[in-house]
């Protein structure tokens, strides 16, 4: 079994997803695993995936 990361690097992943994401550029959820990835946050594709979904839900 693995371990959850505390809540807070959950948080600071939400908001590198943002600010990765841009409105000009289609970016794939491994184009954005590779970003968090080089700020020091390693998650799998599907967390990315998850997390994703999440930040669609909210912004409606």
């Amino acid at each position: 079994m693995t371990t959850r990361p505390p809540k807070s690097d959950s948080l600071r992943l939400a908001f590198l997803l943002l600010r990765h994401l841009s409105h000009r550029i289609k970016q794939t959820a491994g184009d954005l695993q590779k970003a968090v990835a080089s700020d020091g946050i390693e998650r799998n594709i599907r967390t990315i995936q998850r997390n994703l979904e999440m930040l669609k839900m909210e912004a409606r």
